[in-house]
């Protein structure tokens, strides 16, 4: 597209691997686009000089389309493009990876399979611009922390409408808090929608008896079904409860270790941003353990679990809304979360 090789700079030319030079009025431009070059192709119209495999070749172009005269060939361009765009109606070139500045769930659903059993999908990755995945059957309990409580609770209500698309046979529990931050989600049909504390005990009661059962037909080889149990919890105080009891406890680690192969998952949403210590509620240790956490503030804030300085200073830009670090292991992924719109 430049008749003199100056017309890109040096560094833009570094990053062409095939060139090819048509006839040039200076010498000199043939050795400024191939380097050390003393050929020159003749003065016939078409004659041009090509790199292969750092060897000069001295070469002549193709004419594609017939015609005494230009505009006759042009005419045949158009004809062709023309009689292409009819062949191949409705086909479209691969798009280029991109972060829409706005990211829905429409765009989720319509670009990526979110069918898979086991997998969600957390979001697109800023390094990749691919979506990043949790695998419910390695790690079913999921934290979300942060200063940014409106794309927290946007985030949540995407995983409780992504859990309703994913499985038809579904039981979903969620247990707000007095903010009712979640309260939307008590329109749908496939959810059981609490305001406080009240049965919780009860649930988890009820869970460790239906879990308990469905491992034993899994241990003894029968075949058991496939629905999938999903419980989001936005209120401290049930994380105190569940520390505090016994029980509760005891059926909490069974659900977040041996029956985590049941198609069961825990979302604590309401997770603080400070130090989980020695002292901290059992059900916060669990969490720092799992190192399973979605952090919707800067990273530097974070306070839950330690992250390598490395990662921390590779990740010093402000967030901005929708923004979040997937905390996954020892692995950390910035990511843009969907947005859901009620």
């Amino acid at each position: 597209c430049s008749s003199q090789t100056n017309g890109l700079g040096y560094k833009y030319m570094a990053n062409f691997a095939s060139r090819v030079a048509l006839f040039c009025n200076e010498s000199s431009e043939y050795s400024s686009l191939f380097g050390s070059c003393r050929m020159k192709p003749d003065e016939k119209p078409g004659r041009c000089l090509i790199e292969i495999e750092k060897n000069i070749f001295e070469c002549h172009t193709y004419l594609a389309f017939e015609g005494e005269k230009e505009i006759d060939r042009v005419k045949e361009m158009h004809s062709f493009v023309e009689k292409m765009n009819e062949k191949y109606k409705g086909i479209k070139a691969v798009k280029i990876p991109e972060i829409p500045e706005l990211l829905t769930e429409q765009y989720i659903s319509e670009n990526f399979n979110i069918t898979n059993d086991s997998n969600y999908i957390m979001g697109l990755g800023y390094d990749t611009v691919m979506p990043v995945y949790m695998d419910v059957k390695k790690s079913n309990l999921l934290a979300l922390s942060g200063q940014d409580e409106n794309s927290k609770n946007n985030f949540v209500k995407y995983l409780a409408k992504m859990s309703i698309t994913k499985y038809n046979n579904i039981q979903m529990y969620v247990f707000d808090d007095y903010k009712k931050n979640l309260s939307s989600l008590s329109e749908q049909t496939d959810i059981t929608y609490v305001m406080g504390t009240q049965g919780c005990n009860n649930l988890f009661a009820s869970l460790g008896v239906d879990l308990q059962n469905k491992y034993d037909d899994l241990v003894n080889g029968e075949e058991i079904n496939d629905n999938w149990k999903v419980i989001i919890i936005n209120n401290e105080e049930i994380i105190n409860q569940i520390s505090s009891d016994k029980a509760m406890l005891q059926i909490f680690k069974d659900i977040i270790g041996k029956f985590k192969v049941l198609n069961v998952i825990v979302i604590f949403s309401c997770v603080q941003n400070a130090p989980i210590a020695y002292g901290s509620p059992e059900v916060l240790k669990c969490i720092k353990e799992s190192r399973n956490i979605v952090f919707f503030d800067d990273l530097e804030n974070c306070k839950m679990v330690d992250v390598p300085l490395a990662i921390v200073r590779a990740n010093k830009k402000k967030i901005v809304s929708g923004d979040a670090f997937y905390i996954n292991g020892n692995d950390c992924y910035k990511i843009k979360t969907p947005s859901v719109f009620n």
